[in-house]
């Protein structure tokens, strides 16, 4: 046993050992590259393919909030550098999103550079640079004779596609109302969009199930509301099945004598109800997908699961204890899953919060 723990200590050490060997000795043979360069001690490299190295250096900060950076591009079986470009924080850029169209522009144009990514061909390369508000992206190509190009999304770069090396951004866009969304574009390495998707619908469907929910809310209140308008309406949500699609429960009425609880889920843009029982003297509790129910009143004990099987609520009964068991020889179960907390009927920011609605 000695031996093997010795032996496994040993080989820890070793890897570790040849680790920072590894380490260092790409430490030592960028800073050596470097010198051989005559680049600036403070170059970085910004990215590396097979048979190109893009390396850049901060020259000086401007009070805008971008940096003057030069930007060169090796090769190391050729051992050619070529110094590409030093941005002009201060020059003449215009911020490109949605609704416009890629721009052929010069490389004087691009104000600053803060990440950089290289095409597979190793021909071409993405930069891209940002201020505090917007973002600046341009495909720069390493071919002679071919143009810069700016691409129209002012709110960065993703990355790349795993699978085709295809530069995915994003534009933002304002509503008339306020607020903004977003536009998801797919660019090829010309410049070229060729898939977007505008989450302006996906946020307008989503706004769509809020009211819809507050609607059914106001429903509820307005079946037990008095004369005076008295009465007492709660919610919570729960996404029953882990659809993205959040059930709605809605505990109603004067008291614990006439508490109903109903449960409602949207589909096909209409509300239905899958599930309707008393709600006085009742407990709820939250589980991954699904609710625990628990009701204590005049010495009887009752616990249940709510689940959604094929659409509906159905309970799953976990305890049940009749009159005739005396308390004192009852063992009441804790569950662990926490306390259910209930929204006001008036209060839609949960539900704004679980479609994530801008506030309009």
């Amino acid at each position: 046993m000695k031996r093997i723990f010795k032996l496994l200590v040993i080989g820890i050490l070793v890897t570790t050992t040849l680790s920072v060997i590894a380490n260092t000795h790409e430490t030592k043979t960028v800073s050596t590259l470097k010198n051989t360069l005559h680049l600036p001690q403070t170059t970085q490299v910004a990215a590396e393919g097979q048979n190109l190295i893009v390396f850049t250096n901060v020259d000086s900060c401007y009070d805008n909030g971008m940096d003057a950076v030069t930007l060169w591009v090796y090769r190391p079986k050729s051992g050619k550098l070529i110094k590409l470009l030093t941005t002009n924080p201060n020059g003449n850029y215009e911020c490109l999103g949605y609704g416009d169209k890629a721009q052929k522009v010069s490389l004087t144009s691009i104000p600053t550079i803060n990440s950089v990514h290289i095409n597979a061909e190793e021909d071409k390369i993405l930069v891209e640079g940002y201020d505090d508000r917007n973002s600046y992206t341009y495909i720069i190509s390493l071919t002679k004779g071919l143009p810069t190009i700016q691409l129209p999304c002012n709110a960065g770069i993703y990355g790349m596609s795993s699978e085709e090396d295809l530069p995915i951004g994003q534009s933002y866009v304002y509503y008339k109302k306020g607020g903004r969304y977003n536009v998801i574009s797919v660019f090829d390495w010309n410049g070229n969009c060729l898939k977007y998707t505008n989450l302006k619908k996906l946020r307008q469907k989503n706004k769509s199930k809020v009211q819809l929910y507050k609607q059914q809310l106001e429903q509820c209140f307005d079946k037990i509301a008095d004369k005076e308008g008295r009465g007492y309406c709660t919610y919570f949500l729960a996404d029953m099945n882990n659809d993205d699609m959040p059930e709605l429960f809605v505990k109603y009425g004067h008291c614990e004598a006439d508490f109903k609880l109903n449960v409602y889920t949207i589909r096909e843009e209409r509300v239905h109800l899958i599930y309707k029982a008393t709600a006085g003297h009742r407990d709820f509790q939250q589980g991954s997908t699904y609710v625990i129910m628990v009701e204590a009143q005049s010495g009887a004990y009752y616990s249940c699961k709510l689940l959604m099987k094929n659409g509906k609520i159905e309970e799953e009964p976990l305890v049940c204890k009749d009159t005739s068991i005396p308390i004192a020889e009852f063992d009441y179960p804790e569950y662990s899953e926490p306390q259910i907390e209930f929204y006001d009927y008036t209060n839609v920011q949960p539900i704004k919060d679980a479609f994530d609605v801008l506030n309009f």
